[in-house]
């Protein structure tokens, strides 16, 4: 049974960069960026993208790949670094996923449903229901059609609320049915959640906006 891919996460500044450039070199491994800011090229502000001399330290993917105004889902992610990891595998070298984008680790890790767009004015028209009949009508109504998804919600989140009702009205099927059929991963995944003491972690945060303000 092929390893499972190794895959290091935490919160910003834990110091994920450093340790990914260090196993990459002893491993020979190409690292997978599970950033959902770092994959664009001319957002560099604030997303602690890998400088030059990192980059050139081992094979990087997904880091400002795509130009501002383009589209990009945990699902699209999911999907490419799928195909990346199995041709990285192909080259003999090992995959490591780097990133602190949860839904895009989560997407890869434990596959995500493909839903099809949804017209924009259905949110639009269910908002104006939130603000006149107000959450709990709304949460009412979903517990009828889809009583499994209300079951992992609560009311007072109406951004899922909003959404598994725009999913039913949009679609004709409910958000429960497009997550059991969504794919199974292609990949077993091994995930290291770095952590620092919450003042260490606050300083190397401070550290990090000076250097990018003096830089600026």
């Amino acid at each position: 049974m092929m390893p499972p891919v190794l895959t290091i996460t935490g919160p910003t500044a834990v110091g994920k960069t450093e340790l990914s450039l260090r196993l990459a070199e002893q491993l020979g491994a190409e690292i997978i960026s599970a950033d959902s800011r770092q994959v664009y090229r001319d957002l560099d502000i604030g997303t602690a993208k890998p400088s030059t001399e990192e980059l050139a330290r081992a094979p990087h993917h997904f880091i400002g790949e795509l130009d501002l105004g383009s589209a990009f889902s945990a699902g699209a992610f999911a999907r490419q670094a799928e195909a990346r990891i199995r041709e990285i595998i192909e080259r003999g070298r090992p995959p490591l996923v780097v990133g602190g984008s949860t839904l895009y680790l989560h997407a890869l890790q434990h596959g995500i449903a493909e839903i099809p767009i949804v017209d924009p004015a259905l949110r639009d028209a269910l908002a104006q229901r939130l603000e006149d009949e107000g959450a709990d009508g709304l949460y009412a109504e979903l517990a009828r059609i889809d009583p499994q998804a209300a079951a992992t919600m609560d009311a007072t989140k109406t951004q899922r609320l909003v959404r598994a009702l725009e999913v039913y009205h949009g679609t004709g099927n409910t958000l429960s049915w497009y997550q059991a059929q969504q794919p199974a991963p292609a990949f077993r995944y091994r995930t290291i959640v770095l952590e620092r003491p919450r003042p260490a972690l606050y300083r190397r945060i401070n550290q990090r906006v000076e250097q990018m303000l003096q830089r600026g």
